[in-house]
């Protein structure tokens, strides 16, 4: 009933009040969401990423020569986040490429998905940590991931958790639908995969052989929160201040060795 009076409500406001016309411009924080409003006549738009956390830690890329990955997932557990999915899929190639799966976060889906895999959790290969603050579980992370996974089966949106992985230097393996497939391409640590066991495999072989360079580097610089302000007064048309922002290490490419270059 909620579902439906929602709608009934964001329809009726679309007739009487139509986006394209009360609005000036849209910002789209992805390229995905912008190509959605156009797809709906909706033209006056323009892409303003999201910006990351300025005082995230920023972290080495991991070199690994291992054919067996420690790999994380961190975020709402629900059915549309696609963790039954790729369990499912883990499952079919007998766990293969993963020592463990750690799963951090809550949600409506997790007492099934522990009561499903009871077996993998007991066999150390499956594990649940719950939701953890911000800092701690980025800590976590980085500790015992060596990737982190996105299997979401909907449509993101602007997935920042591809650039958090990146900061803290881990890869990620993404589901290849919406956003997921275009969002954060420019970085340099994504790696796409389709639920098939064929594309799957290949995805996993990729993935470990970027694991292996010792040289990996990751840009995250289009994310920044000074880039984010510049980008904001160029869409806004605000004159530009004598003032300087401040230039922090996350305005950069993240290195294997752990520096921190410039970007523009």
């Amino acid at each position: 009933m909620h579902d439906a009076l929602k709608k009934l409500y964001w329809h009726s406001t679309r007739l009487l009040c139509h986006p394209a016309r009360v609005f000036d411009l849209l910002l789209c924080p992805s390229r995905y969401m912008e190509q959605a409003l156009h797809r709906a006549g909706i033209m006056n738009t323009s892409l303003l990423p999201n910006p990351i956390d300025a005082d995230m830690p920023i972290c080495a890329p991991k070199p690994i020569q291992a054919r067996r990955i420690n790999l994380a997932f961190a975020g709402r557990i629900a059915a549309e986040k696609g963790l039954n999915e790729f369990i499912a899929l883990a499952r079919a190639m007998q766990f293969a490429y993963f020592n463990k799966l750690t799963i951090f976060g809550d949600g409506p889906e997790r007492a099934a998905l522990e009561h499903r895999n009871a077996d993998l959790i007991c066999a150390g290969q499956l594990e649940f940590r719950g939701r953890r603050p911000h800092r701690v579980l980025l800590a976590e992370l980085r500790e015992t991931a060596h990737a982190v996974v996105l299997p979401s089966i909907c449509a993101e949106n602007a997935p920042l958790s591809i650039v958090e992985a990146a900061m803290l230097g881990l890869p990620a393996l993404v589901h290849d639908i919406g956003s997921l497939s275009t969002f954060g391409d420019e970085i340099g640590n994504k790696f796409k995969y389709r639920c098939d066991t064929a594309n799957y495999r290949t995805a996993l072989d990729a993935l470990i052989r970027h694991l292996s360079q010792p040289n990996r580097r990751y840009d995250v610089g289009e994310y920044h929160p000074q880039r984010y302000a510049q980008r904001l007064a160029t869409v806004l048309r605000l004159e530009q201040s004598n003032e300087q922002p401040e230039v922090t290490h996350a305005d950069s490419v993240v290195a294997a060795d752990g520096g921190a270059f410039p970007i523009g």
